[in-house]
This record gives C-alpha cells, sequence and structure tokens, in this order.
C-alpha cells in the first residue's frame, strides 16, 4: 500500500493538520478527516482480500469459490472489526469529547458518576474519557455480528440511541417522570448536539459496513450457501472451529496443543461472552456442577482449563474438567466442520 511514501505525502501530510485540529470541532475539518480515513478502511480491507486471495491461490487452494468465502469470513471480516475498531479510537481521542457527553451517549457507567440533570456539572469529572474506558466500550460496540444488522451508522447513529437505550435506559439518571421514549428523545437531541464527532462516528461504522456488503456480493452463489450454514452455527461452534483450525495451522505438533493454545482459544470464549453453562452438556457439565459442589465458584472457560483436581462422579470414574472442557470444543469444532462440508457436496 505505499504507507508513507512520498506518493502519500499530500494525503497524510492533511490528516496530520486535520487531526489537531479536530478538538475545535470544525464541520468541514471533521468531514475531510473522516473522508481519509474512510477512504483507507476501504483501501486497506481489499488490499487485505487481494493478498490474501493471492497467497491462497500460490498454495493452489480450490474450489476458488470456498477460497474466496475463506478469505471474507476469516480475513476481511475479522480485519474490519479490528480496523473499525481502532480508527474509531483515534477519531474519538484525537477529538477529545467530553467525559459526560461520550459517557451518556456511548459509556456505560454515567449513572453512577454523573448528575441527575444531564447538563449539570460534575467538578470530579474528567474533561475527557481515558483511553482504556474508550477501547473498551468501542470493543463491546463493534463485533463481527453489529455489522449483520442495517442500521444507519450502526451503534453511533443517532437511531443507534434507541439500541442503547434499552441496553442502559438508567431512568433515575433522566430524572422522576421520565419514561423510556423520552429518554430515547433525550439521548438523540444530544447526539444531534454532538455533531461533527457523532457523525463521524457513524460514517466510519457505514464505510465499513457497506464494504463487507460490497465483498459479499460479489462471492459466488457456492460461496453464500456456505456463509449461510456458518451464520446457523452456534456462536460456540463458530468460535471452536475457526480457533482451532488457525490454532492447529500454526502448530507444529496439530495433535496436541499447547496449554497456551488452549488458554487463547479458552479467553476468545470467554471474551465474546459465550455462557458456559449453556454449551456444557452431558458429562462436561455434571463435572462442573461437582466442582462447583465442592466450593469452586467455577464461571469462565478459562477457570475451568486452569482447574487441575481430579473429580469423582456417581459411576465411580474420575474424571478431569479441562479434559471435559477441552473435549467439548473439539466437539463443536467437529459439528461445526461436517455442517460446513455438507454444505458443500451439495454441490458436488
Amino acid at each position: 500500500m505505499e504507507l508513507g511514501s512520498r506518493e502519500r505525502a499530500s494525503q497524510d501530510s492533511l490528516k496530520h493538520v486535520l487531526k489537531r485540529r479536530l478538538p475545535d470541532l470544525d464541520r468541514d475539518d471533521h468531514r475531510r478527516y473522516i473522508e481519509i480515513e474512510c477512504h483507507r478502511i476501504v483501501e486497506t480491507l481489499r488490499s487485505i482480500r487481494d493478498v490474501y486471495r493471492r497467497y491462497l491461490e500460490e498454495k493452489g487452494c480450490k474450489p476458488i469459490a470456498e477460497m474466496y468465502w475463506v478469505v471474507f469470513r476469516f480475513g476481511i471480516l475479522q480485519y474490519a472489526v479490528r480496523l473499525c475498531r481502532e480508527t474509531a479510537f483515534e477519531y474519538v481521542f484525537s477529538t477529545k469529547v467530553p467525559f459526560e457527553e461520550w459517557e451518556v451517549l456511548y459509556g456505560r457507567c454515567f449513572a453512577r458518576t454523573l448528575p441527575i440533570v444531564v447538563h449539570s456539572s460534575l467538578p470530579e469529572s474528567p474533561e475527557t474519557p481515558t483511553p482504556d474506558s474508550v477501547k473498551d466500550v468501542i470493543r463491546g460496540l463493534i463485533r463481527q455480528e453489529t455489522f449483520k444488522h442495517i442500521l444507519a451508522g450502526g451503534p453511533f447513529g443517532r437511531n443507534g440511541q434507541t439500541y442503547l437505550a434499552k441496553r442502559y435506559p438508567s431512568f433515575d439518571f433522566w430524572g422522576p417522570g421520565v419514561d423510556f421514549l423520552q429518554i430515547v428523545k433525550h439521548r438523540q437531541a444530544l447526539w444531534t448536539k454532538c455533531k461533527p464527532w457523532t457523525a463521524g462516528l457513524a460514517q466510519l461504522f457505514d464505510t465499513t459496513q457497506e464494504e463487507l456488503s460490497f465483498e459479499y456480493s460479489l462471492l459466488a452463489d457456492d460461496a453464500k450457501r456456505v456463509e449461510s450454514a456458518f451464520i446457523e452455527l452456534s456462536a460456540f461452534e463458530k468460535i471452536a472451529h475457526e480457533y482451532l483450525i488457525d490454532v492447529r495451522r500454526r502448530s507444529v505438533n496439530s495433535r496436541n496443543l499447547a496449554p497456551s493454545d488452549w488458554l487463547g482459544i479458552l479467553d476468545a470464549l470467554d471474551r465474546k461472552e459465550i455462557a458456559l453453562d449453556s454449551e456444557l452438556t452431558g458429562t462436561p457439565k455434571r463435572v462442573l456442577e461437582a466442582v462447583r459442589r465442592r466450593g469452586h465458584q467455577i464461571l469462565t472457560w478459562t477457570a475451568c482449563y486452569q482447574y487441575r483436581a481430579i473429580v469423582h462422579l456417581e459411576n465411580g470414574r474420575t474424571y478431569s474438567l479441562r479434559r471435559e472442557v477441552t473435549h467439548a470444543v473439539h466437539n463443536a469444532a467437529k459439528r461445526a466442520a461436517y455442517q460446513l462440508a455438507k454444505v458443500w457436496s451439495l454441490k458436488r
């Protein structure tokens, strides 16, 4: 992409200038900055597509339709999430958005940290949100599944305030006698007042989503059938399938994964908030319940793997929670692979 080249000097220098002027909230400056970033998002995603495709073609991966779907699902889509998060964070951080406005519109803790009256001042509040808190909020708002929902601006748009109000209504924050519709109205009014940075975030999301839709539209019908089958898989099966394939590809001994590999997979399940109690069934679930009866509060996938003691069940046999959980992940990945294989076999 020739980043940092002489050919890009004009665009890069303009971005440097605009970035320093973002806190002034000049609409034209924000519009031009967002245009540069949207151009970079589209260019980067298409570069990712082309490089992955060329690499896999050189490896002899066939049929081409299958390979193109793999590139979209495991390359473009995942990188789009990362890129949109990074771009949105840089924009918010450079703009130095006010703490209170950010917390009311997108944050999660304003009910505990801000006064009941939205426009009143709170001297002890910071002027801007911390970088870590902004990253945490953006990470929660921009996920792979977020791009499936067609809504102008996504969670950052004006209509996205309805969605966020349902998650965090905080009636006490808005004062007595205020109903849900009034809360949405207040939030949308604040969203409009905070332009141009609210509109800028919405545009960054829209550009990413539109490029993903465009890339998907170019896939052949065979690839789209696999996409439909993949969507029908549970989130647990998707993650298990995706991460096990990736880890085994990088592992010298693909049959026996290292503890660090398993911790990476299980940490991904925890970060995606995959419910432990809902996905574990049969023997793994009974072993987990036995561990909890011993007084251990095992609530995450990672904690299951870190628990090393042996458990005795009613059948007189001994079991390891670590072993049972890894078996459950293996089985989920196998179910996903079986379903995807059936889709491909239909056209053959």
